[in-house]
């Protein structure tokens, strides 16, 4: 067991995201290095200033491109999108691991009879079409579906590629096209039977999964732990598996009584955390989904940053917008900013400090900075700031 300070704590997060010191990923491998760290990063389709998957990145690679990611997923197929925290995007090789949901949505999706009736027609059109989105299709018939009645044609694709007959050919914005996971998936990976024995072997792979993906977590209800479907005497007996194979290692936090583990692979980077060396300060704009915030508890504990995504959030009950980003400044976070990029002009709209913060000429002129960066990230034309602390 370690005993660390509770800067010691965040150095660690930080070291372990790649968000403190000079960048830890790099532009031409950083990608696929960062996710086999994390395992994936959340997917989300809103796009303000960047989608969810996107603003990871950026955060952690130096000059990255929202085309680098597109490249990866639909161009060198290192990469796939589906179910892991929420919607994901992984590895192309972990593909045979989640078999088991895949075999759920064999079992529990809605409208499955519906499905099987126009099966066969899908499969067809797809062995003579590279891909097809739902508009390709003439089922217009409306059947239930988990938010409400939609069309049959995109609630068949939907079936098919939550049960992995179909993936993700290609995007065009947020339009998905499907096709036949056979033509997708490498013969090797689609043949290889799911690795985990039992249920309980499974839920122990994701449990150490997601900590891998956090850095540090505790054996408590967690939003980390999200679709894992762990109850609390199996997160138990998990957590004690894993202590006792030398799996995880316990660290104990000042004045915080819960005991944090961490996976043994980053000892590493925590002894690193605990030693007199410098770390260089970087200011991030980070996402509303970075896996470093999975677990906002564990945020609040270390960093005292109370996060909250409000996109949906009526109006009149958002304290801050309706997309805004978190702004990390070395270890601590500083406070976050509402960004939108509108017709190549990036809207600099608000900016809240937490009430800590000194604010100096340099701070600023950091952040301002950050924010150029944050221009050629999005591939906006200009700035344009509507906060007057900007224009002071």
């Amino acid at each position: 067991m370690y005993q660390i300070t509770n800067l010691q704590a965040r150095k660690f997060l930080l070291l372990k995201h790649g968000l403190l010191q000079k960048h830890k990923y790099q532009k031409k491998n950083g990608i696929i290095e960062f996710i086999k760290d994390v395992g994936c990063i959340q997917y989300d389709p809103v796009d303000v200033c960047g989608r969810n998957a996107d603003l990871v990145l950026q955060a952690r690679i130096k000059d990255y491109r929202k085309a680098d990611l597109y490249q990866e997923l639909y161009e060198k197929r290192t990469l796939i999108d589906y179910w892991d925290k929420n919607m994901s995007i992984y590895l192309m090789e972990d593909w045979p691991y989640f078999e088991r949901i895949r075999k759920r949505f064999k079992k529990e999706t809605r409208s499955m009879d519906e499905v099987e009736k126009v099966y066969g027609e899908i499969v067809k059109i797809l062995e003579e079409k590279e891909s097809i989105t739902s508009k390709d299709l003439e089922f217009k018939q409306k059947v239930s579906w988990y938010w409400m009645k939609s069309s049959l044609s995109k609630v068949a694709l939907e079936t098919l590629y939550y049960r992995g007959d179909l993936v993700i050919h290609h995007k065009r914005g947020t339009i998905r096209h499907f096709s036949l996971a056979n033509r997708i998936v490498p013969k090797h990976i689609l043949d290889q039977e799911d690795p985990h024995k039992s249920d309980f072997d499974y839920n122990k792979w994701r449990l150490l999964r997601r900590l891998k993906a956090v850095g540090l977590l505790w054996n408590k209800p967690s939003y980390a732990l999200i679709f894992t479907d762990i109850l609390a005497n199996e997160r138990n007996q998990i957590f004690s598996e894993l202590l006792k194979a030398k799996e995880i290692i316990e660290v104990q936090v000042d004045d915080i009584k819960t005991p944090f583990y961490i996976y043994r692979g980053d000892e590493e980077i925590l002894k690193q955390a605990c030693s007199n060396e410098e770390q260089a300060k970087r200011c991030e704009f980070l996402a509303p989904l970075d896996n470093l915030l999975w677990d906002r508890k564990i945020i609040k504990t270390l960093f005292d940053f109370d996060y909250t995504w409000e996109i949906y959030f009526p109006k009149e009950k958002r304290l801050f917008g309706h997309y805004v980003l978190p702004v990390l400044y070395g270890t601590n976070f500083i406070g976050r900013i509402e960004i939108i990029n509108e017709k190549s002009v990036l809207i600099v709209r608000r900016i809240w400090f937490e009430d800590n913060v000194t604010m100096t000429k340099t701070l600023k002129k950091i952040i301002k900075t950050r924010i150029e960066q944050f221009k050629e990230f999005n591939e906006a034309q200009e700035i344009r700031y509507e906060e007057e602390f900007f224009n002071e």
